[in-house]
């Protein structure tokens, strides 16, 4: 019997050495800092609790969890990984696991790091990659439109038109116009209620309405405006609207000749010299180009021309790109 015994220790000796040889001793610790995620209120640390999981788990389950033992809000936790994974990449992410609102990864992209023989410490990491707090506030933003070119130009009715101000605080649009000051109308202001976080970048335009009466449907020309919103009451400096009209229908059509030189022209995409060039297009905004269609193009050597017969109107857009057709094979003069 006691020889029995002894066979039977030595088998499970012998098992027990074979299972630390494939799953060997290669520890991992992860550890996330969630400091911010708790001062910013994403994380309880009585309700939720912090898992880890990646290529090396299936990126399922709540079996590495984290935990923060001396209270210094940095969770860790040591996840024991195969032999079979020395050497190679693993990904992961940190997940909140919460009772009320379930489960909340990090975002993209997932964390890596390559698998060394005999394990190693992860350096601290903060959860979703926020590092500080996020503190939104609300404070009261005054803009100013400066209309005094629009107005003496008689592009801006004051009877019949407004101006609006549009920006990422509002979702680019708005129902209340701006109102001019009581001792300058040619001032017009608007003040509106930002809620924002403390310290970011807020963008916004002037559009003018009605939007059928001016150039891009009200829409002010140029780059955005911003201004860094710190959570105080802000008045902003005027600002010339740059607003164009529409313009008003002639009493007849008008022909127009568009002309570009393309003699050392540049591909915008890498940057280099065309080598060949087919056709150069004409796009705009009313028919024939555009929706419409195209204007017809003639070449000679390097420069392209295009007339076209429009319906008229004092303001119109155009681009020039070039193209693989050839639309015409009339020479322009020269």
């Amino acid at each position: 019997m006691r020889r029995q015994w002894l066979i039977v220790g030595a088998l499970f000796a012998a098992l027990s050495l074979m299972g630390v040889s494939t799953y060997a001793q290669n520890p991992v610790t992860f550890q996330c800092n969630m400091s911010v995620q708790m001062l910013s209120g994403m994380f309880d640390p009585g309700t939720d609790t912090l898992v880890v999981r990646g290529s090396f788990n299936g990126w399922a389950g709540n079996q590495d969890r984290l935990t923060d033992d001396d209270g210094d809000s940095i969770y860790t936790v040591t996840v024991n990984l195969a032999d079979s994974l020395v050497g190679k990449t693993i990904y992961y992410k940190y997940v909140i696991v919460s009772p009320t609102s379930g489960d909340r990864w990090e975002g993209d992209p997932n964390r890596e790091f390559v698998l060394q023989s005999g394990g190693q410490v992860l350096p601290v990491e903060y959860f979703d990659r926020q590092t500080t707090v996020v503190v939104t506030a609300t404070a009261n933003v005054t803009f100013q439109a400066d209309m005094s070119d629009m107005l003496t130009n008689g592009y801006f009715d004051p009877a019949t038109d407004s101006i609006r101000v549009v920006g990422s605080f509002n979702g680019w649009a708005n129902t209340e116009s701006m109102q001019p000051d009581l001792f300058d109308p040619s001032l017009y202001v608007y003040t509106t209620s930002v809620t924002a976080e403390v310290g970011s970048t807020q963008e916004w335009k002037f559009r003018a309405y009605p939007t059928n009466k001016f150039v891009d449907n009200g829409w002010e020309s140029g780059s955005n405006h911003q201004f860094e919103f710190t959570g105080d009451d802000l008045t902003l400096e005027p600002l010339k609207p740059n607003i164009l009209p529409a313009g008003h229908p002639l009493s007849q059509d008008v022909t127009v000749r568009f002309s570009v030189n393309v003699r050392g022209a540049t591909d915008w995409f890498n940057k280099q010299p065309f080598q060949d060039i087919k056709s150069v297009w004409l796009n705009g905004d009313f028919v024939p180009l555009g929706q419409g269609g195209w204007g017809s193009w003639a070449v000679a050597d390097t420069s392209w021309c295009a007339c076209t017969t429009t319906a008229p109107t004092a303001t119109r857009r155009q681009t020039t790109r070039s193209g693989p057709r050839k639309w015409c094979s009339t020479p322009e003069p020269t």
